[in-house]
């Protein structure tokens, strides 16, 4: 489904570095964060824009499947 993942830093409730809009193809998804210097963990924390009886379908669904990911400069 359409969904958005938020990149935090540190912790669930961390800095959030950049949100990935992730849609209903296949494929890589890109996105730009900001600049991070030094040692992190990542959080990843999926919201939805669904609300009523649409929100409630979606919960404990799988919305989507994470293969991998990485950084680059």
């Amino acid at each position: 489904c359409n969904c958005h993942m938020h990149i935090l830093l540190d912790s669930e409730i961390g800095t959030e570095i950049g949100v990935c809009d992730i849609g209903m193809d296949n494929g890589v998804i890109s996105c730009i964060t900001k600049a991070v210097t030094g040692r992190h963990a990542i959080f990843f924390k999926i919201s939805t824009d669904y609300t009523g009886w649409m929100g409630d379908y979606f919960k404990g669904r799988t919305l989507f499947e994470l293969k991998s990911f990485v950084f680059t400069k």
